[in-house]
């Protein structure tokens, strides 16, 4: 199911951008786990937006467009961590737009659930 999102471009009579699933805005921290060289490197995030496809994290780091990277996060209001792997998508100014790759069933569901507040 596709939904349409207004953003600043859209309500100035630019396209509009349209996502598999609405966001929900959070503040939470997030670990961000690289390879690098052979070993995993955790650099530490911070997302304020979330869905079920993605996350966008600002991230004190350069990473390439299409590097596979492992996150680990906690809802607010949830003590369960949420693991999940992503692919970078965007990024604009350190703030980098990811796309889930593996979320499991349990996780999906408080992802949708949070998107509905």
């Amino acid at each position: 199911m596709l939904t349409q999102v207004e953003t600043p471009s859209a309500t100035s009579g630019g396209a509009r951008n349209i996502r598999r699933s609405a966001r929900a805005k959070i503040s939470m921290h997030v670990k961000v786990w690289r390879r690098v060289k052979g070993g995993k490197t955790l650099v530490p995030g911070y997302s304020k937006n979330i869905c079920q496809d993605g996350i966008a994290v600002f991230i004190p780091a350069e990473i390439p467009i299409h590097e596979k990277i492992e996150l680990q996060f906690t809802l607010p209001g949830s003590s369960r961590e949420i693991t999940v792997h992503a692919v970078v998508r965007r990024v604009h100014n350190l703030q980098y737009g990811m796309e889930f790759t593996s979320l499991d069933g349990i996780s999906k569901q408080l992802l949708g659930a949070l998107a509905v507040r």
